[in-house]
């Protein structure tokens, strides 16, 4: 699977509905923003550090991580993602 466009990569946040809606519309984003209700997700790839970003790649597989929060890193996020 490709992405042929930047709004097409999911971001997934552990944090409820409630915690997650109010940080987006304070910071307005152009990616798919998926709620991990159950933990699947961060369970499946090992996820222990809350904050963390996990860029999946389409074959599934982390592409890039970072623990906590990084403002270098979210501002990096978009090149990356459109170099997978």
């Amino acid at each position: 699977m490709e992405f042929s466009n930047i709004r097409d990569m999911p971001v997934i946040s552990t944090g409820g509905a409630s915690a997650v809606k109010p940080y987006f519309q304070e910071h307005p984003t152009e990616l798919l923003v998926l709620i991990d209700r159950y933990r699947k997700t961060t369970e499946k790839y090992g996820v222990e550090e809350i904050p963390s970003i996990f860029l999946i790649n389409p074959e599934g597989v982390i592409a890039a991580c970072e623990a906590g929060y990084s403002e270098e890193f979210i501002a990096g996020i978009r090149e990356i993602l459109l170099d997978m």
